[in-house]
């Protein structure tokens, strides 16, 4: 990350994002329980609201310039692939992965806008970008404990589904 533009790294956080909210999105419309359907809801809300913060950064260094968010990216990123056959837990272990990612991504932004000299509110952006993402970490790891709990409890009682 050392070699890159402060900007090309924007773009690839904007990438990021913009991806996380698409998979939430599809996670909340498939959501049968309406509890589990607002959560992702709300994770897709965060993360554009995070790509909002980061084109509204991307403007401020570019004079005015709009973020185009790129179809590759100079160093790998954790993306989420994901159809209409993926498994949820499957999906939400892939998400908790990338958000950790995107946590330590945005700490080494903070690092990168600091040593070069960027304005403080750069670095303290991208260290709350990276405390939210830890945040969303933790709600994925514990739809995703419950998810099992439920597998788990189904396993116990057999019958629970069965009618009077």
């Amino acid at each position: 990350m050392k070699d890159i533009d402060f900007k090309v790294l924007l773009e690839m956080a904007a990438k990021a994002e913009d991806n996380s909210r698409e998979v939430y999105d599809f996670m909340a419309d498939r959501a049968k329980n309406f509890v589990v359907s607002d959560r992702f809801r709300f994770l897709a809300d965060e993360e554009q609201k995070h790509e909002d913060f980061i084109r509204e950064l991307y403007r401020r260094f570019t004079d005015g310039e709009d973020l185009k968010i790129p179809d590759e990216t100079p160093v790998p990123m954790p993306f989420i692939t994901y159809d209409e056959d993926s498994d949820e837990s499957d999906l939400i272990e892939q998400a908790m992965e990338a958000e950790i990612a995107a946590r330590d991504f945005y700490m080494e932004l903070a690092k990168k806008a600091k040593d070069e000299g960027l304005d403080g509110e750069v670095v303290e952006t991208m260290r709350y970008l990276s405390g939210m993402e830890q945040n969303h970490h933790a709600i994925l790891e514990s739809e995703y404990q419950r998810m099992k709990d439920f597998e788990q409890f189904d396993d116990y009682f057999p019958g629970m589904h069965m009618g009077p």
